[in-house]
């Protein structure tokens, strides 16, 4: 996937998304201007969220309402914007031995990992265990959202 971008696209939908997710309303021209210090006026910042919306990264509810995320500009978010928080070695090689020393019981991972998430995210941490008879999990990646907070995907 390339990105089809400005650096003000950029700057714009990265604010709109932590701007929605923060308030969950949706995010108008003005309000990008006022609460942010963007340094261009808001018929500008209109003129690149009506680009973004084109492109499939924003939408809007009604005409008047302001805009908000779409799948495709979440995932342009977490993929490009946010960036990645690497844990430092000695955490990552601690976790490592805690899921060695757990073997393959799925019983002590469900605990370990829900300490493992609520320590490394500082945070609480829920974890379930799914219905399936066997579950088997290529990739987890925690990403930083904003402050505390941490999305998790697997």
């Amino acid at each position: 996937m390339t990105d089809d971008l400005t650096p003000r696209q950029r700057t714009i939908l990265g604010l709109v998304v932590r701007d929605y997710v923060a308030h969950t309303a949706p995010v108008s021209s003005r309000a990008l201007v006022e609460n942010y210090g963007l340094q261009v006026s808001t018929a500008t910042v209109r003129n690149e969220l009506a680009r973004l919306e084109e492109l499939g990264y924003l939408t809007h509810p009604h005409t008047s309402a302001g805009r908000v995320p779409t799948h495709k500009g979440y995932r342009h978010f977490v993929e490009r914007l946010l960036g990645e928080v690497e844990l430092p070695l000695q955490e990552r090689r601690t976790i490592v031995h805690q899921f060695h020393q757990a073997r393959r019981d799925f019983e002590q991972w469900m605990p370990l990992a829900a300490s493992v998430l609520a320590r490394t995210g500082r945070g609480a941490a829920l974890v379930t265990v799914p219905q399936a008879t066997q579950s088997c999990y290529k990739h987890m990646r925690l990403i930083s959202t904003q402050g505390r907070m941490v999305l998790l995907i697997l």
